[in-house]
């Protein structure tokens, strides 16, 4: 078991972190004069409800995704349900401070409604993280490439460009490798077990895995369903950079929707905040847009964030009551292996 002295050791590192990357963004910003161009600007605040519906959207497509993988595997949970969970637990996924995360929240909320079901429970968050992820990567590939930015000499577009391919492909593979017919559930299985120390917990979340793989016409809808996911994010950040850089010529929709996706890459590093900030605000002067306005548009997405996060705090008060229960489960340790 993990220390307590240890874990507020890595969470004083992050916000160590996050707090530097803020620092070296401001710094930069109010360098360049970037907040004065700013605050001389009247924001257009129909361009900016619009960013928060169109996040709104976004986020209603995930849940219902996540509920067709979880009805995939036979689990218990209603369409009001997976909403109330989902956003729960976009509230604690967005709050830096917080201690659960919003998977694990999920996770447990629904191992509460299917308790002989643990393993699927958890099997249905995991794969709907990794269907989300895998249609980001494509996303970002077709838009690098419709966009031409996977033409461009910097290095910095080059990078990002060889890293969305890279993993678009190592996805896309890996995918197909778990459909492949040739291999059978029996064998995946078996060599599982041979795993040394850790096959014998494995095998408990590749078991509900094995669901997923005799219905591969469910993951291909939760895939398309997903595309238009990041589609949404896209236009809501060409929104709110429309609407509070009204008097400077931001990128176009098109590469808008390709920066959110390769930007948005960044959520897979264990900070609350600052990476996503951080790229953006290195891509946007690529389009010809002053240093610094690439980080207020991704802190306004942030806040944007935030606000449709908010309505998770309704149902906070709804499940006070399970909430309590769950936390209770985690400070003991639960093991969803047993």
């Amino acid at each position: 078991m993990v220390s307590r002295s240890y874990k507020i050791f890595i969470f004083a590192i992050k916000l160590i972190l996050i707090f530097a990357i803020f620092t070296f963004l401001f710094r930069q910003a109010a360098s360049n004069n970037a907040f004065a161009v700013i605050f001389s600007q009247s924001p257009q605040w129909q361009f900016i409800v619009a960013a928060f519906l169109f996040q709104c959207l976004s986020v209603s497509i995930t849940i219902i995704r996540w509920y067709k993988l979880a009805h995939t595997l036979g689990l218990v949970l209603s369409l009001k349900d997976a909403f109330r969970y989902g956003f729960l637990g976009l509230v604690l996924s967005l709050a830096p401070m917080g201690i659960f995360s919003g998977d694990a929240m999920k996770t447990y909320l629904l191992i509460r409604k299917n308790p002989n079901e643990r393993s699927a429970a958890l099997a249905s968050v995991f794969v709907d993280r990794v269907v989300g992820l895998l249609a980001m990567f494509i996303c970002a590939t077709i838009f690098i490439c419709v966009t031409g930015f996977v033409f461009r000499v910097e290095l910095l577009a080059k990078s990002v460009s060889n890293i969305v391919f890279l993993l678009t492909v190592v996805g896309v593979l890996g995918c197909v490798f778990m459909f492949l017919p040739v291999f059978s559930s029996v064998d995946i299985e078996r060599w599982t077990l041979l795993i040394p120390v850790f096959g014998k917990y494995i095998i408990k979340l590749v078991r509900p895995l094995l669901v997923y793989r005799n219905n591969l016409c469910s993951i291909l809808v939760c895939f398309l369903i997903s595309l238009p996911v990041h589609l949404s994010f896209g236009i809501s950040l060409w929104f709110l950079a429309n609407g509070i850089l009204t008097a400077v010529k931001v990128p176009d929709l098109p590469s808008h929707i390709m920066l959110y996706s390769a930007v948005n890459i960044s959520s897979m590093i264990p900070l609350a905040a600052g990476p996503f900030e951080f790229m953006l605000e290195q891509l946007y002067p690529l389009f010809g847009v002053k240093i610094g306005m690439g980080m207020v548009i991704a802190i306004a997405f942030r806040i944007v964030a935030i606000l449709v996060a908010a309505i998770g705090i309704i149902f906070y008060f709804t499940l006070r009551s399970e909430i309590h229960e769950v936390k209770e489960d985690l400070v003991l340790n639960l093991d969803l292996g047993q």
